[in-house]
């Protein structure tokens, strides 16, 4: 029921009667040579028009009102309220009959009737103006942003056809009060921020004439006062009144804090709080994604974005408790974006495609391929590859980040098969028990790799180099064809194809215990490449350090689906600790994003001089907590800081970033309005797009804290589909959705993540949660290093007194007498002070391949060096 018609209808049924009359001065003074000319045929013809055009009017001005009488009728009246509104129309057709009739006695000619009509008409429709002036600017925006929007709407049912309600939402672009107003019928009153009323100084007359409520967060407590009343008046009045909390748009992609004023609009009223998440439109030209917004073109028309309402909130709830809602939304969102996925290998076609002779894929040793030469390898490769496959779905890929990695994966997802990177840093026991997990027969491997790690090639194993050597020169040619010309249904599987199918299955690291098979699906792995591009913002020249490996859950999203999708280069190294190559790397294919651990940082401050890291523009670290140390180092040595970022293996793996502010993509700096920061010290960033986060009571898995620390749970489309053939383990950590992640973590009121340590590496020491990682911070601090020479764990103290704490620690961090003086000298509880037998001196402290401590073995080194202790 569009409302706006109407002032549009009455506007056409003051001017067709004009018309009509000005035709009709035209006629009489015509005369006869108009008829016998033929100007009569053509004023026939324009009469006639003209009439339609009348008529098309009265449609826009009475189905509307007529539409509205039958859809706020009570049911039980609604027959004989309709028939009261006809027998009114009718009546008003025979009075205006008996008006014409007597317009005719008194001698006025239809010109005249048309004239007078007209005048009468003018009344009505300065009224509907008068009356109706949002309906009919909404009706006009709607038509505007339609046109230019394809607008999904979720959720529209939670809307309230009646009633007041305060819309809090999302801000990511100018164009965000259009999008609202185009997916509801109703009036919607919106606080607009005086600045930007400024910047569209042409729209300001029309903007406060529809009734936009100006706000600034610079007005005095009396405007501010002022405002935030009007807002309250118009709820009182019935209205839905939009506010977008965080007070400003996003320039980072990320949902930032929600402001408090919204709560003095509902205060002590009962007036319902309704969360929007706006979704698509940071990206558009009117968000900060590529600097300021402003007029360029679009990258698709009409582009695509959904509204998301979501249920009513008490107008008690809090700012966090808000956010946190429109944070869900957000899950809502990606979500339903399911529906448009398809294969990951599908989308590197099109990738290719499209970019086919950009530089694509690098290798430390010097070999490059452009997209399409990647393509027309990946096809010949999966040619030859084929009948080397059994009917066992996952085919095990053990290769470093490579060309040749990258492409096997390629190859093996081609062809509908899962592929399953193996970790060739693991244990032999973890390794085959991947194997065995997963029922691999086949595996693609190099000799050349499997004689560097000195490890013995499993059965099944297929080489690479031999693969390679096979393909004929006609494969080749056709493989060329097909890259070019065949549909990618042809090249890709796709016939009962369904995002929530397996694309992958990626072992856990194995540092608290038997790893697990985590599966994950094409569109986890989509939606967590979509949460990535929005948040890191590559860019044509960007190019990726590829050197975390494939079986590494970073390594296989950041390093090889997300570039090759997106569209950047990258370039691979095999060894992340080789800190003399890693920087030689990045300074020769002015490398732009570097991902690594902070102990691979280490070993760069070691190695690398300090001009080879001058082209980075994000180096973000994972897998294990970024102390201020190596912070300070790696920016002192090489110009940048590298920020913390979080995710897990189950989540595919990206969860939370910090983000460096202010800049865009190719460092450019951002130079429209106030600053906007993405970062926060000692933090993790906020979660991304589409994840929604809350901390839990550990005891009782219940009771979100909204401050407090807790045990951390994550809901988004990249939760993982389960751990491999162990139903039981996924339910104990996927409950309703939400993934209890095991980490200790603080969500602060910005959205913040602080990780306070994982679960396991707490020790209950008189009813007390002591954190490993406190004790372990307060010991590279003393000493005054940036390396891992200490690591803490506990023993199981016997004689039924409970776990003991434990200080393992390298010949470099000095002897047991200095690090227990450290500790005993610090400001820490003597409750978190190890006793003073209770070090343990190693030659190394256990790390994983994908850097993280490996605290299985660490406590197994625990265990052993303590009981020596004893015995001793």
């Amino acid at each position: 029921i569009e409302f706006g018609l109407v002032p549009l209808g009455a506007l056409g049924l003051t001017i067709t009667p004009l018309v009509l009359w000005l035709i009709s001065l035209n006629s009489g003074s015509s005369g006869q040579s108009a008829l016998l000319s033929g100007g009569a045929w053509l004023q026939t013809g324009g009469v006639g028009a003209v009439v339609v055009l009348m008529g098309i009017s009265s449609g826009l001005f009475i189905v509307p009102l007529q539409a509205f009488i039958q859809y706020r009728s009570p049911v039980n009246e609604r027959g004989e309220i309709i028939a009261a509104s006809g027998f009114l129309s009718w009546v008003g057709v025979l009075l205006a009959a008996g008006f014409l009739l007597g317009l005719g006695v008194l001698g006025v000619g239809s010109g005249g009737s048309f004239l007078i009509m007209a005048m009468l008409t003018l009344v009505v429709a300065v009224a509907a103006f008068r009356q109706l002036p949002d309906f009919l600017l909404r009706f006009l925006a709607v038509v505007l942003t339609r046109t230019f929007y394809r607008i999904r709407v979720l959720g529209g049912d939670k809307l309230p056809r009646e009633g007041a309600a305060l819309l809090v939402a999302n801000h990511t672009s100018w164009a965000d009060p259009l999008i609202i107003l185009a997916t509801t019928q109703r009036r919607v009153k919106f606080l607009m921020d005086r600045d930007v009323l400024e910047e569209f100084r042409w729209l300001k007359p029309l903007m406060l004439y529809y009734g936009v409520i100006p706000i600034s967060r610079r007005d005095s407590p009396k405007d501010l006062a002022r405002s935030l009343q009007a807002a309250r008046k118009r709820l009182n009045e019935g209205y839905l009144v939009c506010v977008f909390a965080e007070g400003e748009l996003t320039k980072t992609g990320l949902i930032g804090e929600f402001k408090v004023g919204y709560q003095r609009i509902v205060k002590g009223t009962d007036h319902p709080i309704l969360p929007v998440y706006l979704g698509g439109l940071w990206g558009s030209i009117w968000s900060h994604y590529y600097g300021a917004p402003g007029l360029r073109m679009p990258r698709q028309l009409p582009y695509p974005v959904t509204v998301v309402y979501g249920d009513m909130l008490s107008p008690t709830a809090t700012p966090a408790e808000v956010r946190g809602a429109v944070q869900e939304l957000s899950v809502d969102y990606f979500n339903d974006r399911a529906r448009l996925r398809r294969p990951l290998a599908a989308e590197f076609v099109r990738s290719a495609r499209k970019r086919w002779s950009k530089q694509g894929i690098n290798d430390g040793d010097g070999r490059s391929l452009t997209y399409g030469k990647a393509l027309i390898q990946t096809l010949a490769l999966g040619k030859s590859l084929k009948p080397l496959l059994s009917r066992q779905c996952y085919v095990g890929i053990l290769m470093p980040p490579s060309i040749g990695g990258a492409l096997a994966n390629i190859a093996v997802s081609m062809l509908g098969y899962i592929p399953v990177n193996l970790n060739y840093t693991a244990s032999r026991e973890s390794f085959e028990s991947a194997i065995s997990q997963c029922g691999i027969d086949r595996i693609i491997s190099s000799r050349a790799f499997l004689k560097k790690l000195g490890m013995n090639p499993p059965e099944g194993t297929h080489y690479l180099e031999d693969i390679s050597s096979s393909i004929k020169a006609s494969s080749k040619v056709s493989a060329a064809i097909k890259a070019w010309l065949a549909p990618i249904r042809w090249l890709v599987p796709m016939r009962g194809f369904s995002p929530h199918e397996t694309a992958t299955v990626l072992f856990s690291s194995g540092a608290t215990g038997t790893p697990k098979g985590v599966a994950l699906s094409h569109h986890n792995l989509m939606s967590n490449i979509e949460q990535a591009k929005m948040v890191l913002r590559p860019n044509r020249d960007d190019q990726v350090c590829g050197c975390l490996p494939f079986f590494h859950s970073f390594g296989l999203m950041v390093t090889l689906w997300l570039p090759l999708l997106v569209g950047v280069g990258v370039s691979y190294y095999p060894n992340p600790l080789d800190g003399r190559r890693i920087g030689r790397l990045v300074r020769e294919h002015q490398c732009t994003i570097l991902l690594a651990t902070p102990t691979f940082l280490s070993a760069y401050l070691k190695r690398a001089n300090p001009e080879d890291f001058k082209s980075l523009r994000l180096c973000i670290t994972g897998a294990e907590k970024l102390t201020d140390h190596v912070a300070d180092q790696f920016e002192k040595r090489f110009g940048i800081r590298p920020v913390e970022g979080y995710g897990a293996t189950e989540l595919s793996p990206l969860v939370a970033v910090n983000l460096p502010y202010p800049s865009r993509p190719g460092g450019g700096k951002e130079t429209h309005g106030p600053a906007q920061s993405g970062y926060k010290p000692g933090t993790v960033g906020r979660p991304v797009p589409g994840m929604a986060a809350k901390v839990l009571d550990p005891d009782t898995l219940g009771n979100p804290k909204p401050h407090g620390s807790g045990l951390l749970a994550l809901k988004g489309p990249n939760v993982m589909l389960g751990y491999l053939n162990q139903p039981e383990a996924t339910a104990e950590v996927v409950r309703d959705g939400w993934y209890v992640t095991g980490d200790l973590a603080t969500l602060d009121a910005e959205g913040f993540l602080k990780i306070d340590d994982r679960l396991s590496r707490f020790s209950k020491i008189g009813g007390e949660m002591i954190p490993h990682l406190a004790i372990e911070d307060t010991l590279l601090q003393g000493l005054n290093v940036q390396e891992r020479v200490v690591a803490v764990s506990s023993v199981d103290a016997g004689d039924g007194r409970g776990e003991k704490l434990v200080v393992v620690y390298t010949e470099e961090a000095g002897d047991a007498e200095q690090l227990h003086r450290i500790l005993m000298d610090s400001n820490l509880p003597n409750l978190w002070k190890p006793a003073c037998d209770a070090y343990v001196k190693v030659g190394q402290i256990p790390i994983l391949g994908s850097g993280k401590l490996d605290v299985k073995g660490l406590r197994a080194l625990a265990k052993r060096g303590f009981e020596v202790s004893r015995e001793a």
